[in-house]
């Protein structure tokens, strides 16, 4: 979480200059840059805010830690998987000596925004529709 605070400086990478921007402001992990949102100020700054629940004993600090490790290494898991569905090509294509298969991303891609679409329609639930078009294969990129 970012949070700008006026009465702060921030220091810039050595390697890149430093633009002052507005107070929205987002950091990318992936690539190390700020994303700079709206008109210039003349002090914006980033400041990093983390917060944890007060914990009792040492037993329970160890538990709520591990709890946490697992919930986090399985969502890096799920991701991992989800981000191959953009280079898997879909296996009936492949069955059926298609040229060009279409990735299981783009086909999922593609039923969502029919889900989109449909939701137009009288007794659809969009909501419910668009979510499991999202699903509906990721399996198959095991």
């Amino acid at each position: 979480m970012a949070v700008i605070s006026p009465a702060t400086r921030f220091a810039p990478p050595l390697n890149r200059p430093f633009h002052r921007r507005s107070i929205l402001a987002s950091f990318h992990s992936s690539s190390r840059n700020f994303l700079f949102l709206g008109k210039p100020t003349p002090s914006s700054t980033i400041v990093s805010v983390r917060c944890q629940k007060p914990v009792s004993d040492g037993v329970s600090s160890m538990e709520s830690m591990n709890h946490v490790a697992s919930s986090v290494s399985s969502s890096i898991d799920f991701l991992t998987l989800c981000h191959r569905l953009k280079t898997t090509k879909r296996k009936g294509w492949i069955n059926q000596g298609i040229n060009g298969p279409e990735s299981i991303a783009d086909h999922m891609y593609r039923m969502a925004l029919m889900a989109l679409i449909a939701g137009d329609l009288t007794g659809v639930d969009r909501e419910r529709c668009i979510k499991m078009a999202i699903v509906h294969d990721i399996a198959e990129g095991k």
